[in-house]
């Protein structure tokens, strides 16, 4: 699982740079805010994390985080319908979350791959949209909880 382990380094450094270009570019922001690993980043445009600590904890991330997807058999899924369609359909279903709410007919649905093989299948039976995601784990489940005791948390 060496996609997290080098992918977040490396999110963190395109971050970085972006932001550095927006700066050059005379371009301030008045908020930030992100999602996930996207948070990271917002608390360096932010300021609370200088440049050094947010890559730290990006490298840090992404060891955590592979080393979590590597002990788990987990899956990521696109859904095209309401959240509360979404989560009628997950009522009883075992091993499966929504992870993300991206738009109101929008969902991603984490966790064990089979389960969630299960649940995209039986979706397309209903004429619902879903698709697997080429992603290294079930990402925002709880498949991947032990990162979060593994991950310290830093100072700017």
């Amino acid at each position: 699982m060496t996609g997290n382990r080098i992918g977040q380094p490396c999110f963190g450094t395109v971050e970085v740079g972006y932001l550095d270009l927006l700066n050059r570019l005379g371009i301030t922001d008045e908020m930030v805010a992100g999602h996930s690993y996207g948070e990271y980043a917002a608390l360096h445009a932010a300021g609370v994390l200088s440049r050094e600590t947010f890559l730290k904890l990006s490298q840090t991330r992404g060891r955590v985080m592979s080393t979590a997807c590597a002990a788990a058999d987990g899956a990521m899924a696109a859904v095209t319908a309401t959240r509360e369609e979404l989560m009628k359909r997950l009522n009883g279903v075992e091993n499966v979350v929504i992870a993300n709410h991206n738009a109101p007919k929008q969902s991603v649905i984490s966790g064990s791959k089979q389960a969630v093989r299960n649940v995209v299948d039986s979706l397309n039976v209903a004429q619902i949209m879903a698709r697997m995601l080429p992603v290294a784990g079930a990402f925002h489940s709880s498949l991947v909880a032990s990162a979060q005791v593994s991950l310290p948390y830093a100072t700017a």
